[in-house]
């Protein structure tokens, strides 16, 4: 079967890919002083315990069909199914929120792990919170011929009442609220109207003015030299200095642009790219999920034995982001690549 070869695929994606990260950040020298570290750990945790929990889960009552561990059992099994599912989501916006603020709000960002440990912690709490209804709604029912570990709604509405909160808590509000790349484009401008107007591309392009980074600039050197700034696969105008639109760059010039110490050091750059493309996987893998189950319980979806099949195998793909985040902090992160190596 096409499906239970996908989910052994996938559960060994997962486990792997997610404990060699968490090996590499025990062996980071950094890993006690970068809160990066500390937010993709916690990441890495959840994601790891989705291998498990949810997609062995799923393998097994896929080969079974019928639930053998009693009714306590069952509840529990959802309840730590849902957190989990739940934490994992949560913990990227804490990663999402911590990243934003330190590029759009650099000035008023303190770093402190303190604020780093709320965040997280404030994930765990609500990935709780919100996994107690399946405590109560789930519970053994015997079903075409066995004992399964189910949900017994007779209505439609209740279906409705059910999934819409989740789609709403666990995928909508998440996806809105973790924030793109495009901050990074915009945050000098955003910070410092009063000095900054928009080039359009084509002077950009054309222009035979070279752009310098003086001293007192406070803007960070993100946008190359003399040339337009490709963002996330985008073509943008990017916003610069007034009184850097003259002359001839200066050693002070090479100096400031070699500089880390700007507002947008290149490495909190790579950390926003590498929290979109996170983002991104997370959407992806997950629409598709809520879309279907959404338009099943609202009527949108004929209740016929092929979109039951299709169902099945949508449902198996929404945990595939936990398989994808290792591979991205990979790509991202040199000191993890580094202890991998």
């Amino acid at each position: 079967d096409a499906q239970i070869g996908f989910l052994v695929v996938l559960f060994l994606l997962i486990v792997a890919g997610n404990a060699i990260v968490l090996a590499a950040i025990a062996l980071s020298r950094e890993r006690r002083r970068s809160r990066m570290n500390f937010f993709i750990m916690h990441l890495a945790v959840c994601d790891l315990l989705t291998g498990p929990l949810v997609v062995l889960s799923d393998l097994i009552q896929k080969l079974t069909t019928y639930w053998y561990a009693g009714d306590v059992m069952c509840r529990i099994h959802k309840f730590t199914q849902v957190s989990v599912m739940y934490a994992s989501t949560y913990m990227l916006v804490a990663l999402s929120v911590d990243r934003l603020d330190a590029v759009a709000r650099p000035m008023q960002f303190s770093g402190s792990w303190l604020r780093a440990r709320i965040l997280v912690g404030t994930a765990w709490v609500l990935s709780l919170l919100f996994a107690l209804p399946e405590l109560i709604l789930f519970r053994v029912d015997t079903q075409f011929g066995g004992p399964m570990c189910m949900i017994d709604f007779t209505e439609t509405w209740q279906w409705q009442a059910y999934l819409t909160p989740i789609a709403i808590t666990l995928f909508i509000i998440p996806a809105a609220d973790a924030p793109g790349d495009d901050c990074v484009v915009s945050v000098c401008a955003e910070n410092y109207p009063a000095r900054f107007q928009t080039i359009p591309i084509h002077d950009l392009q054309n222009s035979s003015h070279r752009l310098e980074v003086s001293g007192r600039s406070r803007c960070p050197t993100v946008f190359p030299h003399e040339t337009a700034f490709v963002f996330s696969s985008l073509l943008v105008s990017p916003s610069v200095p007034t009184e850097l639109l003259n002359g001839r760059s200066s050693p002070r010039t090479e100096s400031a642009r070699s500089s880390s110490r700007g507002i947008i050091p290149q490495a909190k750059i790579r950390t926003i790219k590498m929290t979109f493309l996170i983002v991104l996987v997370f959407i992806v893998c997950w629409s598709p999920y809520f879309i279907f189950n959404l338009c099943q319980v609202y009527g949108a979806v004929p209740n016929t034995v092929d979109w039951m099949k299709f169902a099945t195998f949508i449902q198996s793909m929404a945990p595939l982001n936990s398989a994808a985040n290792p591979v991205i902090y990979g790509i991202f992160s040199t000191r993890i690549c580094k202890y991998l190596r």
